[in-house]
């Protein structure tokens, strides 16, 4: 199973990408069934494109990966990623052709299980993948730096491509304060309160990040400057007291 994708700290790995360019080239010329799956709550096509973007599977493969090698492997008594007779009638209708570009997979036009047409989750439908999503790799692989420049370039040039809404950044925080990565942490928040400076929520989680590097002064200044957007926030008020008490 290919887990390109991952939320696991890469120390003392100089280039991710190459690394894992390296191993698949390894598993394919063993003649290794290759799978696909993800170690991170990214979708299986975020990691068929990461993976398409190594260069070590062309596109045909990948999608022979998706629709019939990884589904026979999880299922493998189904009659499935097939059209003979006695088959399963299960297959999805995209917009475009995803052999002239793998990103048609997030455009799905209709759904069909044994042969019954099912109702797309329109809101669903919808919604754009998550930049946060799209960041924790290139962060993991290549840096804070790397990970923010990304951030900026993609704002710029496919603004309605990502969801850029203020959760993503925080999300994305929360992750790598839970993984250790504090200072990385504090970088991605305080790009949220760049991006998103009326925000409460994105002060006081720039707060608590601060806290946990140790920074008093700064973290007191964070949800002094989030008190000021919502004078109700009793939570932070009671975090603000407790510094001020140290």
């Amino acid at each position: 199973m290919t887990t390109v994708l991952s939320h696991r700290p890469s120390e003392g790995v100089a280039d991710l990408d190459a690394l894992h360019r390296s191993n698949l080239e390894i598993l394919q010329r063993a003649g290794v069934t290759l799978i696909l799956g993800t170690d991170s709550q990214a979708s299986v096509v975020d990691e068929v494109l990461k993976i398409q973007s190594l260069g070590t599977l062309q596109s045909e493969q990948l999608l022979r990966m998706l629709t019939l090698d990884t589904p026979k492997w999880i299922f493998p008594d189904r009659e499935i990623g097939a059209f003979v007779d006695g088959a399963e009638a299960s297959f999805v209708v995209l917009e475009s052709n995803p052999l002239d570009d793998m990103r048609a997979l997030r455009n799905i036009r209709a759904c069909y299980k044994s042969g019954q047409r099912l109702e797309l989750n329109e809101r669903a439908a919808e919604e754009l993948p998550g930049i946060g999503q799209q960041l924790v790799h290139t962060l993991m692989s290549r840096g804070i730096d790397a990970a923010i420049a990304e951030y900026q370039r993609l704002k710029a040039e496919e603004p309605d491509t990502w969801d850029f809404s203020e959760g993503q950044l925080d999300a994305l925080g929360r992750a790598m304060s839970q993984h250790g990565k504090k200072a990385e942490a504090v970088a991605i928040f305080e790009l949220n309160c760049e991006q998103f400076p009326r925000s409460s929520n994105a002060w006081g989680s720039l707060g608590d990040s601060y806290v946990e590097i140790g920074d008093d002064i700064k973290a007191k200044q964070s949800y002094e400057r989030a008190l000021e957007l919502d004078p109700e926030d009793t939570e932070l008020r009671e975090k603000l007291e407790q510094l001020e008490k140290n």
